[in-house]
């Protein structure tokens, strides 16, 4: 791996969701972009400002591969540390990362959410770095990667699993048909099987995990309970255990996905990526106090793991730590016949020490969103689906409600709204959404949708009876939304110039008739 160097600033950065798997070939975390809904951040001063107070001396681990890596998004970096805890640098940086995730040969892979061009970046043990794909991303966050090397990423705007061989080739997983819902964390268990938090999934679209099998067929493995649901973890018994990134906890589920309660909570505060270490210690990324917790494999608060930067997001650590043993029930044994012995003098109890409670980082609403590129308007034939798209930015997750005529449209909560098919009735509908997030809402510009209609005769030529000689006027009348143009007919045949609502027959001779086509 690349030598860290010997001193390191960070920036203050907010922290999102991630997850490890304990004794696979990877692990794999998520990041979210910025903040999130309702969760604070705790500092949103420049991101290049000098905070000497997060400096920190180099010191290298007792096995140099045992570093955990940690993406700071608002400062640009993939941060180290050792699995003490000790800061040992800066190994990577570029523009917004959020997931990242190892393959089996020491290449890490690093999503970047960034506005100006969406990538998946691929990071050599020395650090050189080349971009892996771009194709179909849009806010890509959590990495996971399969043992044949194949590469998932969630897309959080598009709600959408994208697949990556390892060449690089593109091809969607899931999508939102099947409910995935701002897709956020994505990890594999030991079976193969691919989990999937979605921050707004579930009935009340306040979460929930999906389950893929290898083949691709998903099931909901849980979708009550949430405040948001983000990171993901699973132990050595195979329980799942989910980030609430608002509900400031971390919920337990049983393999089956029965839930087992509440795992941990305070002292989160906008809790995020998580991961097992060897002794089946979670470690827990704090959005709120700017540090990592550490919590027992019962759930008991062991303290501070590490400070960080302000907002740190997610971890991978390569290679991965061993599979943590589960902790097996403590056998009871006969006590003893207890021996009488002389009751001690009894010394004075000295005053416990009072702990501290940790210092709350003031809470900070998140970045309200803004719309950079309003839906434009659309002309479509009927039968035919028209494409609705905004882009927005600000702290995420954001949430999409898109309207028609100003009422809202169930279940058309992303970034791109597809119409079904069009009917003459849709001719004239105004479309917009409303993105928002814990720092408010914006609504975007009306598109107008037309539908074009197909011609219509309102008014049919009628019969005229004329002598010899004398003129014969045809007319006919009809509708329809794009320009008309006409031709006219005699027994069948086309009439040369013949191209206007009507028609006038000169000087006819006995017994003529003529017909009316109508083209568009």
């Amino acid at each position: 791996m690349k030598t860290p160097p010997t001193t390191q600033q960070f920036d203050r950065l907010p922290f999102s969701s991630g997850w490890i798997v304990a004794g696979a070939l990877a692990v794999f975390f998520l990041l979210n972009s910025a903040g999130g809904n309702r969760a604070a951040q705790a500092d949103t001063s420049d991101p290049s400002a000098p905070l000497a107070q997060e400096n920190s001396t180099t010191e290298a681990p007792a096995d140099p591969a045992s570093i955990i890596y940690l993406t700071n998004f608002k400062s640009g970096t993939v941060q180290m540390f050792t699995t003490t805890g000790t800061k040992l640098g800066v190994f990577y940086t570029t523009v917004n990362p959020t997931g990242l995730a190892f393959d089996s040969v020491g290449n890490l892979f690093v999503s970047s959410d960034d506005p100006t061009g969406y990538s998946i970046r691929k990071v050599a043990p020395d650090g050189t770095s080349t971009i892996f794909s771009t194709n179909g991303l849009s806010a890509p966050h959590g990495i996971a990667i399969d043992k044949a090397g194949n590469v998932f990423v969630a897309n959080a705007q598009n709600a959408t699993i994208e697949k990556f061989t390892p060449d690089g080739a593109a091809s969607v997983f899931a999508d939102a048909s099947v409910g995935v819902a701002h897709p956020a964390d994505l990890l594999f268990d030991v079976a193969g099987n691919l989990f999937v938090s979605n921050a707004y999934g579930g009935p009340t679209r306040t979460g929930s995990v999906q389950k893929f099998a290898p083949d691709g067929t998903g099931t909901v493995f849980a979708d009550s309970g949430f405040s948001t649901a983000y990171g993901l973890a699973i132990d050595a018994a195979e329980n799942v255990y989910v980030s609430n990134f608002v509900g400031n906890t971390v919920l337990k589920f049983a393999a089956d996905g029965t839930y087992q309660g509440v795992f941990a909570s305070a002292p989160l505060k906008g809790p995020h990526g998580m991961f097992f270490d060897s002794d089946g210690n979670l470690l827990v990324a704090n959005n709120g106090y700017n540090r990592i917790e550490k919590f027992s494999p019962t759930g008991s608060y062991l303290g501070v793991f590490a400070t960080t930067g302000s907002g740190p997001h997610f971890f991978a650590i390569y290679p991965p730590l061993p599979t943590p043993t589960a902790t097996p029930t403590p056998t009871a044994t006969p006590t003893p016949t207890p021996t009488v012995t002389p009751t001690p003098t009894e010394t004075p109890t000295p005053t416990p020490t009072v702990t501290p409670s940790p210092t709350e980082t003031p809470t900070q609403t998140p970045v309200p969103p803004t719309i950079d590129r309003q839906p434009t308007d659309k002309t479509v034939s009927i039968g035919e689906s028209a494409t609705f798209t905004v882009r927005a930015s600000g702290g995420t997750p954001l949430l999409y409600q898109w309207q028609k005529n100003g009422v809202d449209i169930p279940g058309a909560n992303q970034g791109t709204y597809v119409t079904p098919p069009a009917t003459a009735s849709d001719n004239g509908s105004l479309f917009r959404v409303t993105v928002s997030n814990g720092g408010g809402s914006v609504t975007s510009n009306s598109a107008t949708l037309t539908v074009n209609l197909p011609p219509a005769i309102t008014a049919q030529p009628v019969d005229q009876t004329v002598n010899v000689g004398q003129t014969a006027k045809f007319q006919i009348t009809a509708t329809g939304t794009r320009t008309l143009t006409y031709q006219w007919r005699k027994n069948g045949e086309n009439i040369p110039g013949a191209l206007q609502r009507s028609y006038l027959l000169r000087q006819p001779r006995r017994e003529t008739t003529a017909r009316s086509f109508l083209l568009w």
